[in-house]
């Protein structure tokens, strides 16, 4: 199974029409599959708005609303992600959901959904702790590392470091562009920008 990448989720019908596309083309069937969305980056974890929406659109894709389960890596057992064949990566804060996995120990969860090809998905924060490295987000949105994170590896499950939202100048100000690629040769790293709407499926690394 392939990583579906996005900046804003389900908000548009070409992403949701790959994602089922995918499914059916493996033999996967929404009614027949345990989906799990992280919630742990958002604010409010479970009661954020954009959750509740996230539950909705897979009701509304033909997953059964019993088999559509919240994840906290703060607070639920691993055993409960790991029983998944859908894992949704909500976005939010990716310092605080990088650190909450660690201490989970949760990238031995991830190994195992690699094994078991299960789909994953990452939305904004989600999909940047998919890749190598969170590092960009210190040079954007320093503020949000409450976490006070000094390493920044991403899980290394894709091979390709993430930036969503390349497109919002009202989050992260004029000159993004420039501001990438002074990153990019200063680091050595290559970024895959991800605009508001646009997907990018990929394999598992």
């Amino acid at each position: 199974m392939p990583i579906l990448l996005t900046a804003t989720g389900f908000s548009t019908k070409a992403v949701v029409n790959v994602f089922l596309e995918e499914l059916a083309i493996h033999q996967r069937y929404p009614a027949e599959l345990n989906v799990c969305i992280v919630t742990t980056a958002a604010k409010e974890r479970g009661n954020n708005c954009y959750v509740k929406k996230t539950i909705n659109q897979f009701l509304k894709m033909g997953f059964l609303r019993g088999q559509v389960t919240l994840f906290d890596f703060a607070n639920d057992p691993l055993a409960i992600l790991s029983g998944a064949q859908v894992v949704y990566l909500n976005g939010g804060n990716p310092y605080e959901l990088l650190a909450e996995i660690r201490k989970a120990k949760g990238d031995f969860a991830f190994r195992k959904l690699k094994e078991q090809e299960a789909f994953l998905i990452g939305t904004s924060a989600g999909a940047m702790v998919l890749g190598p490295t969170i590092a960009v987000v210190e040079e954007f949105t320093p503020k949000m590392n409450h976490p006070q994170l000094t390493d920044f590896t991403g899980l290394k499950l894709i091979d390709t470091a993430v930036f969503p939202h390349y497109d919002r100048d009202d989050l992260f100000g004029d000159n993004i562009e420039k501001r990438l690629s002074k990153f990019e040769k200063a680091h050595n790293l290559q970024l895959f920008r991800l605009k508001d709407g646009e997907y990018c499926l990929l394999p598992y690394r």
